[in-house]
């Protein structure tokens, strides 16, 4: 896809809206408490999950 954007053959704007989409699709039937797992896990995916952002901001907040 991302060929498609630099060749121009496809929009950024249509790439994010469909990305936008397909998340949303993917939490169809899950509880609330599970949409809310799973944006965190999304959210701190850089950092290694949730359980090591909370191990973080942990060891963050002992240092001060």
């Amino acid at each position: 896809m991302l060929k498609a954007v630099d060749s121009g053959e496809l929009d950024v704007l249509r790439l994010e809206s469909y990305c936008k989409l397909e998340h949303e699709t993917s939490c169809d039937g899950l509880s609330g408490k599970a949409i809310e797992r799973k944006k965190c896990e999304r959210m701190f995916k850089e950092v290694g999950g949730m359980k090591n952002a909370h191990r973080f901001a942990q060891e963050h907040n002992k240092r001060k």
